[in-house]
């Protein structure tokens, strides 16, 4: 599987350059909250690592600012191949972790993938977000560390709660990242890869289907252009365990075919059963790794587990509605494919999609709705 991931991601056009450049002194410069550098340090297999993180807070604290710019920090990995210098135009791979994780640098096993250390010497750049609201990126681990007036409405944390992979926010994080490496010239903006599980899995399907736009606040979508205003977008992606209708993964209704392509008066219509034991341990997980919100309409998933923890019947019940729409509008990759929302339709770009029929929580059917609605419309 290690070996196929990374035949696969050097076959669809990220292929390395022969040589590389050496440890660079800092990366990001001041777009880490505190405005210091984030020093990188060279392993003794000559692979480069930079790690942002909060480092007891304070002028010490070295994390990004998200898109957004304040309210909220992440924790970054950046691991370079080795050499010298940084700016060398890079294809980087974006590994992204689980539900209830965090990024776990160069010689993380959670990607179901060549670790990042591999991918460097190998000639790729690798980055590591730790998503809102997990880990050091203003979760549980950032509050057991941090003051709690950083978890206030004018606290650095203040916005750095759970968005459950919207494309808003951890999507656009990602996407301003990867921006900011190919400003910086370490990146090549035309060979950028995604890789992830689970959750990761989630987000790597949402922004290949994004490609080379930016979802905004308001749900329009624009063309993803790097800080400086170079064009950006997503040359292929191995999405390992993702939804591709997060409602339908978490509430199906049993209408999705495994053989022909179905839609939003399928999938959505009626609203399905809860998988009441698979949602209570992902929302417990949460809760003890992570920053919910009560009080943000748009994430507030306290509210969104109790409603749908009511039990059926929902398609009496305007909130539960609401929340369906909400899911399947800004969180499943899906519905930005099919332009249920009014979004222009546009082709991904390769993907090799891994689910499988013993999962429970996001099977096949993930896969092959996307995949049924691509060879339809673009065979």
């Amino acid at each position: 599987m290690k070996r196929g991931i990374a035949a696969c991601i050097a076959a669809l056009g990220l292929c390395a350059p022969a040589t590389a450049s050496a440890a660079p002194d800092s990366v990001f410069g001041g777009q880490t909250i505190s405005g210091n550098a984030i020093t990188c340090t060279t392993q003794s297999d000559g692979v480069r690592v930079c790690h942002g993180a909060d480092n007891g807070g304070g002028a010490s604290d070295t994390r990004l600012k998200t898109f957004d710019g304040t309210g909220s920090a992440l924790e970054v990995y950046l691991i370079l191949p080795p050499g010298s210098g940084t700016a060398n135009h890079y294809p980087i791979v974006v590994q992204s972790h689980g539900w209830g994780g965090q990024a776990g640098g160069p010689n993380d096993t959670q990607f179901y993938g060549p670790v990042g250390d591999a991918l460097a010497k190998n000639g790729y750049a690798v980055l590591q977000l730790t998503a809102r609201g997990f880990g050091d990126s203003c979760g549980q681990a950032a509050r057991q560390s941090e003051p709690p007036a950083d978890f206030l409405p004018t606290g650095r944390c203040a916005n750095g709660y759970i968005r459950l992979d919207d494309l808003r926010f951890e999507v656009r994080d990602i996407q301003y990242t990867t921006g900011l490496l190919t400003d910086a010239g370490i990146i090549d903006p035309n060979r950028i890869g995604l890789t992830g599980e689970s959750y990761g899995g989630g987000v790597s399907l949402e922004l290949s289907t994004l490609k080379d736009r930016v979802m905004n606040a308001d749900g329009s979508l624009s063309p993803w252009t790097s800080p400086g205003g170079t064009p950006m977008h997503v040359a292929a992606a191995v999405p390992v365990i993702p939804w591709s209708d997060l409602v339908y993964s978490l509430i199906p209704n049993g209408r999705t075919l495994d053989y022909k392509e179905t839609g939003p008066t399928d999938d959505l219509a009626p609203i399905g059963v809860l998988k009441q034991s698979f949602v209570a341990g992902l929302f417990a997980l949460g809760a003890t790794s992570g920053n919910y919100s009560s009080t943000d309409p748009n994430a507030n998933l306290p509210e969104w587990y109790a409603v749908t923890n009511a039990g059926e019947p929902y398609d009496q019940n305007p909130t539960a509605q609401s929340i369906v729409d909400q899911i399947a509008h800004f969180h499943s990759s899906y519905y930005l494919l099919d332009g249920k929302y009014g979004a222009a339709k546009e082709p991904p770009p390769p993907l090799l999609i891994a689910n499988g029929f013993s999962d429970d929580l996001f099977p096949v059917d993930e896969a092959l709705r996307y995949y049924n609605y691509v060879q339809d419309h673009y065979p």
